[in-house]
């Protein structure tokens, strides 16, 4: 299975997502886009991916602060969407989506702001493909509040603090075709770490990979 994971901004650091993510090695293809002006969309298309993760904010990079988001990779998102590919919205992949109302449709929301790093309680609400041989965990993030647009999403996991309870997984078809899957947990390295969190990325991966 090829990925293709889009990350690296200045505050999500893409060596946080590459460590992270390790564990699916062996089993797929990672291919990492870091520093934007160094990926070519034309000549690696998104077609090429059995899955897209994108957890990176509308910034070049940790070091190059430009927005790397235009009008011709949005329609090769949306595209790409269309015709039945897979996408995963992970953690800072959600802030991209304030940049772009066609990502943001995609997605089914968008991130709004995150009070400071607490723990918090996920919990599975939904007894489903992802979410199947995990349970629920604790871990110190940051908490993302989102604007939640998306009417046909099953919502199997949620974020609780003192904060308050926020939708933290869901998975929806776009127009029928593209299967994509929302994951707000992910700022810290621990997060990854958790074998019950690392299911649910397994899980998501192999869903929306279909």
């Amino acid at each position: 299975m090829k990925i293709l994971v889009i990350c690296d901004d200045f505050w999500h650091h893409g060596e946080t997502i590459r460590e992270g993510l390790s564990f699916l090695q062996g089993e797929c293809e990672l291919t990492y886009a870091m520093d934007m002006t160094e990926y070519s969309f034309t000549d690696k298309p998104l077609s090429g991916y059995d899955v897209v993760i994108i957890a990176k904010e509308n910034i070049v990079s940790q070091s190059k602060h430009d927005g790397w988001l235009t009008d011709d990779i949005e329609r090769q998102f949306s595209d790409y969407a269309n015709n039945g590919g897979g996408l995963i919205f992970l953690h800072a992949g959600t802030v991209l989506c304030r940049h772009s109302a066609i990502l943001k449709d995609i997605a089914g929301c968008a991130f709004i702001n995150h009070p400071e790093q607490c723990v918090v309680d996920f919990v599975i609400t939904s007894d489903n493909e992802i979410t199947n041989g995990t349970e629920n965990f604790a871990e110190k993030d940051e908490h993302y509040f989102i604007d939640f647009t998306a009417t046909d999403a099953d919502i199997f996991l949620e974020s609780r603090s003192e904060n308050g309870t926020q939708p933290a997984g869901y998975s929806r078809i776009h127009n029928g075709k593209g299967h994509v899957c929302v994951l707000t947990p992910g700022h810290n390295l621990n997060v990854f770490q958790n074998a019950r969190y690392q299911k649910i990325i397994r899980n998501a991966v192999y869903w929306c990979a279909k």
